[in-house]
């Protein structure tokens, strides 16, 4: 199974599995974090998709020293199954891909720097997503 990750300032998956988004693609950012979308795409391995399957997917955020994000006393992450529902007896004739966007509210306090989403599927990091993270430019800094 190949899973991707994309930042997006929001996004939304349509009952028919398509992901709607906004400010896809981004990898820079002010602090604190504004609201964000973390979307996940699943392409399936051939066989899954005509079976429903039961993903355990967990969800951090590292430093660039690769050390896991905290705010305060518990970490920042996010775990849960996800259910990829197949069709018995079907046989896709290309690759089929299922999404999942989660979505967090504003005002992460994150200091400057780099860092990543990591994600993990059974136990196993399967994709990660960088960026990094600025001071929010003052309106002084604007005038020319």
């Amino acid at each position: 199974m190949k899973v991707d990750l994309f930042l997006a300032e929001y996004a939304h998956v349509t009952n028919d599995g398509r992901v709607n988004a906004l400010g896809l693609g981004w990898s820079r950012v002010t602090t604190p974090l504004p609201q964000q979308s973390v979307v996940i795409a699943f392409e399936l391995d051939e066989g899954l998709e005509s079976a429903s399957t039961e993903l355990e997917v967990w969800l951090g955020i590292f430093d660039a020293d690769g050390v896991q994000v905290d705010f305060g006393d518990a970490p920042f992450e996010f775990e849960g199954l996800i259910t990829i529902m197949g069709e018995p007896g079907k046989r896709p004739k290309v690759p089929q891909r299922v999404f999942n966007a989660l979505n967090i509210q504003p005002g992460m306090p994150l200091d400057p720097g780099v860092y990543e989403y990591r994600l993990s599927v059974s136990g196993v990091v399967k994709a990660a997503a960088r960026f990094e993270v600025v001071e929010p430019v003052q309106d002084h800094e604007l005038a020319l």
